[in-house]
């Protein structure tokens, strides 16, 4: 074979080699990277890390021990179960969660337990486990406020009373935000907001109202769903292609007039349209109910007629500009 020959082959094949190789990188499990420097400042203190927090997934993630035994707590882990759990012991409050798995155990003094769920399960990075910093003002009750600005986490030593709901997490100027006047964030839903299969239940759709709108957005969607075990995501509430200019929904509004123009209540998984209240399973323990808000850069999107949380998701992926949440607790 000529010198000549075997050069130009050689070099006609390195194309496709290179091609294969970008092909084969694209399908191995890309690592969580860490974003570019996010500070934690509690009480005014900044804290330093070995492993530092992340955004993974829209939620900000932070070093749980290392804040937790800050905020004088003891937390312990079981290399056995991999259980995590920390106490907190001027608040009476006992946590304990898997890496993993989305959903943590909370009993307060009393007694009193409920399942909290994380917007992002806690993962673990060299050997520090991170978790959304809403799970922290969830648990503790701690105020936190994030700045994607300065892109900074801001927690107070200042919370509820030992034994009361978590407070609000602290949302700053200009941020995206959703409230009810139905009930505080990780607050109690009044009865009246509950299904009529419930006790004092009268099924009157929840209050909603937002500000700081993501700007291009030309739609909202809107997501009611139990996070509870059980429950396994049941819809509550589903409605999409509201237009751009509203700003609020009305207290009893679901299947009336009052429901802003050209919007699509969806059915709910108890197989009826519009909202379906809080109905939890008696002796379940409390349920917490997520209601989140997308603004998104289209005017209408299609979505089955009877949306789980997953295909809802899939239906507004790639078009989401913002989205903002509040939570709400009931149990029977």
């Amino acid at each position: 074979m000529k010198r000549g020959v075997f050069m130009s082959k050689e070099k006609a094949g390195w194309p496709a080699v290179l091609l294969a190789l970008l092909m084969l990188f694209c399908l191995l499990p890309q690592p969580v990277v860490a974003a570019d420097k996010i500070k934690v400042v509690l009480n005014g203190k900044e804290l330093s890390f070995s492993q530092d927090p992340i955004i993974q997934n829209g939620s900000v993630m932070v070093p749980f021990r290392k804040i937790l035994e800050e905020l004088g707590a003891t937390v312990q882990y079981d290399a056995n179960s991999r259980q995590i759990e920390a106490i907190g012991q001027d608040k009476g409050i006992n946590i304990l969660f898997v890496p993993g798995n989305p959903h943590a155990t909370v009993t307060r003094a009393g007694g009193q337990e409920q399942t909290v769920a994380m917007s992002q399960a806690a993962v673990v990075l060299n050997s520090s486990t991170l978790v959304p910093i809403r799970f922290i003002s969830e648990t503790l009750g701690n105020a936190v406020a994030w700045d994607p600005v300065t892109r900074t986490v801001t927690i107070s030593g200042q919370s509820t009373s030992a034994g009361t709901a978590p407070s609000q997490v602290v949302v700053p100027q200009g941020v995206f935000t959703l409230k009810s006047e139905a009930f505080a964030n990780n607050g109690k839903i009044p009865a009246a907001y509950a299904n009529t299969g419930v006790k004092g239940g009268s099924n009157v759709s929840i209050p909603l109202s937002w500000s700081n709108v993501p700007a291009g957005t030309k739609s909202f969607a809107v997501l009611m769903y139990d996070l509870h075990p059980i429950a396994g995501n049941w819809v509550h509430w589903a409605v999409i292609n509201i237009p751009a200019n509203t700003a609020a929904v009305e207290k009893g509004a679901s299947l009336t007039v009052k429901m802003p123009k050209g919007c699509t209540e969806l059915n709910n998984t108890f197989g009826t349209k519009g909202y379906g209240g809080p109905q939890p399973p008696a002796r379940s323990g409390n349920h917490q109910y997520k209601v989140i808000i997308y603004a998104l850069s289209t005017e209408s999107i299609d979505v089955s007629a009877s949306p789980t949380v997953d295909t809802f998701n899939q239906a507004i992926q790639g078009k989401i500009l913002g989205q903002t949440e509040t939570n709400g607790f009931y149990g029977i």
